[in-house]
């Protein structure tokens, strides 16, 4: 199966949340999440870019559908590493 896109890590911040009562100097001294997500980048826009890290093929050449996606919103993405993987990953015995 070939996968035509590219795998990269985004490093975006996230916000926290919490439904608990809290000191007010808790509240304070709270930042964003730092998240790394991994993934194949699907679609790349204005706003966002969507990962997917799992891809299916019933015939073992054609990608039929996709598994895990997050659309992560650029204005939170401070850092993305581009990896280099084999993009083809066809094996004549499978």
């Amino acid at each position: 199966m070939k996968i035509p896109y590219r795998h990269v890590s985004i490093h975006w911040f996230d916000a926290q949340s919490s439904c608990e009562w809290k000191d007010m100097s808790e509240v304070e001294d709270q930042k964003l999440a730092l998240c790394i997500s991994t993934g194949f980048i699907v679609n790349d826009n204005k706003e966002a870019i969507t990962l997917v890290t799992d891809f299916a093929s019933s015939n073992r050449i054609d990608i039929d559908s996709i598994g895990n996606t997050i659309v992560i919103p650029k204005s939170c993405i401070v850092k993305q590493i581009d990896h280099t993987l084999a993009r083809d990953n066809s094996d004549e015995n499978n």
